[in-house]
């Protein structure tokens, strides 16, 4: 429970609040059309109302919930077709861009962070940890990270746990064979970026975000 005091910081409280409740959205807990009330979260955490209407403006701003008048926060629909679909072809922009950039500043840090995080994904696939999104989002914060914008970064950072991944209803079979894809199509990308072929490159990593893109 996030307690409140004189020493700390009321921004500090907001924040703390902002990361629970984006973790309750982005695990299920709160689920889509989920209505949070300030009041009732300020009582949950023992705080005022306000530093919990800071954390929902954070949350809104970031895209995890839309705020109504008289009827506070919700929590977006992220299986929306049309939401994946306006979420998937602003990743495409981002990580084109970025790519392009990213092998114009290639060099061997660069390129041993990549392959850090394609690792990554290849020990989660092996140990079956197919929903782990965490991992598939830090091999392409890496390739922003190597573009040297900090401001589409903090774009990518606003938008990467909204974009939709393997279902969770789906049966054993559909999740290995999406996290082998999953695991080839970012070798292919780390493949194009090693041999500095731009092109391909964008084309590999539109492949492999239309793939995810539910119709």
């Amino acid at each position: 429970m996030v307690k409140s005091s004189s020493k700390v910081n009321r921004k500090l409280l907001a924040d703390q609040i902002y990361e629970i409740l984006k973790s309750r959205i982005i695990s299920g807990k709160y689920p889509a059309g989920f209505r949070l009330k300030d009041r009732e979260l300020a009582k949950e955490f023992d705080v005022s109302p306000i530093p919990v209407r800071e954390a929902l403006r954070l949350l809104r701003s970031q895209g995890f919930v839309n705020i109504f008048p008289y009827k506070g926060a919700e929590v977006v629909d992220f299986k929306n077709p049309k939401y994946a679909k306006d979420i998937y072809e602003t990743r495409i922009m981002i990580e084109c861009f970025s790519v392009e950039k990213a092998i114009e500043n290639i060099n061997s840090k660069i390129i041993e962070n990549l392959e850090k995080r394609l690792n990554d994904i290849r020990k989660a696939c092996k140990k079956k940890d197919y929903e782990n999104t965490f991992i598939d989002s830090a091999f392409h914060r890496e390739i922003i990270k190597a573009a040297g914008n900090p401001y589409i970064l903090n774009i990518f950072d606003s938008i990467k746990f909204q974009s939709p991944h393997f279902d969770k209803n789906s049966n054993s079979q559909d999740k290995i064979d999406d996290a082998l894809i999953n695991y080839k199509n970012h070798k292919k990308i780390f493949d194009c970026i090693v041999s500095r072929d731009v092109q391909r490159a964008k084309q590999e990593i539109k492949n492999h975000l239309t793939h995810f893109m539910k119709e």
